[in-house]
């Protein structure tokens, strides 16, 4: 018999008691009937804390599930961040050692780049010097001879500017005189022909 059951007959006796007159009970009576009442009031209380206590059960039941879901959902969550942060922490490394081989590099290429700029610097020099050398060189031949074409030219030029000289034959013209002849007399010359 479940206390539902007790709950019910109890509520039945409880009735037909009360529906009883009072002068056909004794005291006894009337005290088991009052102690009956009190226990089925104690019966209802017992329910009714039942029934709360299930409630709050249920209440834990639902609070416990949920938080059982929030712990995995945050396991998950737990178990992706690390995955994540040992990616990370691979691509950290990856990049770091990229980043020791690029400064490497960087740093040979610096020096082979001052080893080349050092050897332009003296190629520039060399080039420098020899050019005033060559430069030294020339006026130093030029100062002591002449090429033969310039003294090839001077003889010419003198030899022409002799010879017209030389053979330069005054310019004649036609001049008349007072008594209406022409006579012939060199240009700049007072003398007649």
């Amino acid at each position: 018999m479940t206390a539902a059951d007790t709950a019910r007959q109890l509520a039945e006796l409880s009735f037909l008691l009360k529906a009883l007159p009072a002068r056909y009970l004794s005291v006894a009576e009337l005290h088991a009937r009052a102690e009956y009442v009190d226990a089925v009031d104690k019966c209802g209380q017992l329910e009714r804390a039942k029934e709360a206590a299930r409630k709050d059960v249920e209440d834990m039941k639902k609070a416990c599930a949920e938080a059982e879901e929030r712990i995995a959902s945050i396991r998950r969550e737990t178990r992706q961040v690390y995955v994540h942060s040992s990616q990370l922490t691979c691509d950290l490394h990856k990049t770091q050692q990229e980043q020791h081989e690029y400064e490497a590099t960087w740093q040979s290429l610096q020096k082979r780049l001052a080893a080349a700029q050092q050897e332009h610097d003296v190629m520039l020099r060399h080039d420098h010097k020899t050019a005033k050398m060559t430069n030294e060189n020339k006026s130093e031949a030029e100062t002591h001879s002449r090429p033969p074409t310039m003294r090839t030219n001077e003889r010419r030029n003198n030899y022409k500017k002799q010879r017209r000289s030389f053979y330069d034959v005054p310019q004649v013209i036609n001049r008349p005189t007072d008594d209406g002849h022409a006579v012939r007399q060199a240009k700049g010359v007072d003398r007649v022909w």
